[in-house]
């Protein structure tokens, strides 16, 4: 489905409602996964950054602003489609704001627009044979019984035992086999699914959406491996890079608790080691943390591998740029 996402929208990303905050941010997501095309209005792009500006730091506003950029096309409005009458006939339904959105949508083609107003719109009547108009939780709802179908088979989860400190019981660190994050940056995810890489709403998206370091707004590409330990704990190991213009790549190394509770055990780690295995940087958990992060720059064939410790347990990962 291609859709128009609507400036009221948008501003959920710069007001304090965790509830709106978190449907935009779930949207977003859906977009990004690429299980739906995104639009946002010309119009649009320069009203959001105006209030982004207004109501946020200069800082949040331009990462706010870059993130929804990196996620959604944008679109110019062409109001010749309809004659004036029309067109002031939906003004005076909507207001100018919605009709501008509806009009670029109907020009661009797209199947939907997206807006806070959708229940508005349908109580006073407003209908267009070529448009559907929606609310997000109403295009959550649809995504979320399509993605129901692919996962009717279960996601592998690996399991690690105390003292195990590779991926695989069955293999040494030595003959483990390196996470090729070079095919990640071209798209091709087969070896990651087939060492159960998956993506992040086939892991973390039906379990949480509001993680402080979430990714998944964050322009590249990214993978989770879920991980359950003996004790019944699970975590989530995410790997999140993007090419950076000096040829380099940079890499967010994110550790997640995903069942309950879920806040990361006091004191679990999470290692980062070069490829002659000495310890480059590390994070450690605080009592009611929910999440680890490592974030560096890398080379094109550097190797390094991560390493959590989670008291009497192990676990290490392999990988190459």
């Amino acid at each position: 489905m291609r859709v128009l996402v609507g400036l009221s929208v948008l501003m959920c990303l710069l007001i304090e409602q965790e509830s709106f905050s978190e449907q935009t941010l779930k949207l977003l997501e859906i977009i990004e996964s690429q299980r739906m095309e995104g639009y946002v209005a010309k119009a649009t792009v320069a009203k959001f950054f105006y209030y982004a500006k207004s109501l946020r730091s200069e800082k949040d506003a331009r990462e706010i602003f870059s993130m929804v950029m990196g996620i959604l096309k944008e679109c110019a409005v062409d109001y010749t489609i309809l004659e004036k009458e029309q067109f002031y006939k939906i003004i005076e339904l909507t207001g100018f704001e919605v009709a501008e959105g509806v009009i670029c949508a109907i020009a661009n083609n797209l199947g939907a627009f997206v807006t806070l107003n959708a229940q508005q719109l349908n109580s006073i009547g407003f209908t267009c044979p070529v448009l559907r108009v929606l609310s997000v939780k109403q295009v959550l709802d649809r995504q979320r019984l399509e993605y129901c179908c692919l996962l009717s088979e279960p996601i592998d989860e690996l399991k690690v035992k105390p003292e195990t400190s590779v991926l695989n019981p069955w293999q040494t660190e030595l003959d483990q086999k390196r996470v090729k994050l070079n095919n990640w940056l071209g798209n091709d995810f087969r070896e990651a699914e087939q060492a159960n890489w998956h993506p992040w709403e086939g892991i973390l998206g039906r379990i949480q959406y509001s993680y402080r370091y979430a990714p998944r707004h964050i322009k590249g590409v990214n993978r989770v491996k879920k991980i359950t330990w003996d004790n019944g704990c699970q975590m989530a190991l995410v790997v999140h890079m993007a090419r950076e213009t000096n040829n380099e790549v940079d890499i967010r190394l994110q550790l997640y608790a995903i069942s309950n509770p879920k806040d990361l055990p006091e004191n679990t780690k999470m290692i980062l080691l070069d490829d002659l295995g000495q310890t480059f940087i590390e994070a450690q958990s605080q009592f009611g943390e929910l999440g680890l992060q490592l974030r560096f720059s890398a080379d094109y064939g550097d190797q390094f591998s991560v390493k959590i410790d989670y008291g009497n347990f192990r676990f290490t990962e392999l990988f190459m740029v």
